[in-house]
């Protein structure tokens, strides 16, 4: 792990394919919020445009920090499983079967 001083600064961070991601989270979340999916809406809320989701925004910290400082993790913690799933929580499920979805649209 790297040893971090006052005054050090966090690497710049730039999101791949920003609008993309925004859609994929929100789809997963059902939260087609307009702010988030739209740039003029996200100035009209002071913004510069189309802002992510709070929970996306810490993750994207979380991996910029976890990047910069290294994984504490031992190699021994990778997932060696999945976690069994129950009933669909996310977007209204028949919507999303249906295709209508944009996590469905396969863009």
């Amino acid at each position: 792990m790297t040893t971090v001083a006052v005054g050090d600064e966090i690497p710049a961070f730039t999101p791949n394919d920003w609008l993309r991601q925004l859609d994929r989270y929100a789809a997963v979340n059902d939260e087609f919020v307009p702010i988030h999916m739209d740039d003029e809406a996200g100035r009209a809320a002071g913004m510069d445009g189309a802002f992510g989701m709070g929970n996306l925004q810490w993750a994207y910290l979380h991996n910029v920090v976890r990047d910069w400082l290294g994984d504490p993790r031992p190699e021994s913690s990778a997932w060696t499983s999945q976690v069994p799933g129950g009933e669909h929580q996310g977007a209204d499920r028949d919507r999303a079967l249906a295709g209508s979805s944009p996590c469905t649209t396969g863009q």
